[in-house]
């Protein structure tokens, strides 16, 4: 077994037997994972980290997706702002936090935020989206991210959902993640 796909099956059985409890693994496990190095240790506790951030993003409304080490966070609009305005949403802080503590746990040097609405008006769409994510990027950094380059763009109603879901109003943070070695 590659220690990969063992650091997936022991985040799996983790997550599947509650992530706040003590896990149940049996000897055969505890003794393997005694064996690995300093580093692979480092790297499951990470791969467990990243996997509760997941969920709790998830449990917001927010879908994630990976391509390798590529991740998208496709954020519908109405989490982080109030009806397609550029008023900040209640319980938005919250949001980023948990959006920081995901990229956080990452080694991530570059984030880039792309923004979209769907108001019908094209002009207000790309002034409304330039907003947004001058927004996100300012709290993203008010809350915490050790990332050292956040990029931001307004993309206006020029892209469609990742998700395929209506309104397109939607904001997608992506960043590639660099391996513990």
């Amino acid at each position: 077994m590659t220690f990969s796909r063992y650091v997936s099956l022991c985040a799996l059985t983790l997550l599947l037997n509650g992530c706040d409890s003590t896990p149940i693994i049996n000897e055969a496990a505890a003794n393997q994972f005694q064996s690995l190095s300093k580093n692979q240790q480092a790297a499951y506790w990470q791969a467990i980290r990243q996997q509760n951030a997941i969920a709790e993003l998830q449990q917001l409304g927010i879908s994630v997706f990976t391509k390798g080490q590529e991740y998208t966070l496709d954020i519908p609009a109405s989490l982080l702002f109030i009806d397609s305005t550029p008023m900040t949403a209640v319980k938005a802080q919250d949001t980023y936090q948990k959006i920081v503590k995901l990229t956080n746990i990452e080694s991530t040097s570059r984030l880039s935020i792309e923004t979209y609405s769907d108001t019908g008006d094209r002009q207000r769409d790309f002034a409304l989206t330039l907003s947004w994510a001058q927004t996100v990027q300012s709290n993203l950094r008010d809350a915490g991210s050790s990332t050292a380059i956040i990029n931001a763009v307004g993309k206006g109603s020029c892209q469609p959902n990742l998700t395929n879901k209506s309104p397109n109003a939607h904001i997608e943070i992506h960043y590639r993640i660099q391996q513990i070695d």
